[in-house]
């Protein structure tokens, strides 16, 4: 019988500097979800980060490190897979916001039983969050009422 290990499938030295697994249900079909390239890559990086069931909190400014990428176009990722509701950025004050992955993961547990969707099958499937509560939201929501203060 094959060994179908990390260390087996990559090598023994690149084991011990950890190793993320992604599921396979999400590289066969984000580009299906309208997910970039560039924003898998994003969602990737931010599996990394998420060791539990609770949402991963690396910073902007770290994923952009990882990424090779400044922490504008980083946000702009985030900014992206939250407006297709896919995820949702939690903020907290003095710490880093908490990206809560878990509207793509029910997404993909609802697409996961089939074998071959197209993109139309897969957006009636899709139940986008809606009213997401987000301080930049709010922000952006003051401003364009023309109160223009600091929340």
């Amino acid at each position: 019988m094959m060994e179908k290990s990390f260390r087996a499938r990559w090598s023994e030295a690149l084991e011990k500097y950890g190793y993320t697994t992604i599921s396979n249900v999400f590289i066969s079909n984000y580009a299906l979800l309208d997910i970039t390239t560039s924003e898998a890559m994003f969602i990737i990086h931010c599996f990394k980060y998420k060791w539990t069931v609770k949402a991963p909190y690396p910073s902007f400014n770290t994923l952009a490190k990882d990424m090779g990428n400044n922490r504008n176009t980083v946000q702009r990722y985030a900014r992206s897979l939250e407006k297709k509701g896919y995820l949702k950025r939690v903020y907290s004050n003095g710490t880093p916001s908490k990206i809560n992955i878990n509207p793509l993961i029910e997404v993909l547990e609802r697409i996961a039983p089939y074998n071959k969707l197209d993109r139309g099958s897969i957006k009636n499937m899709i139940k986008p969050y809606q009213n997401l509560d987000t301080k930049e939201e709010a922000s952006r929501i003051k401003i364009k009422e023309g109160v223009i203060k600091s929340i």
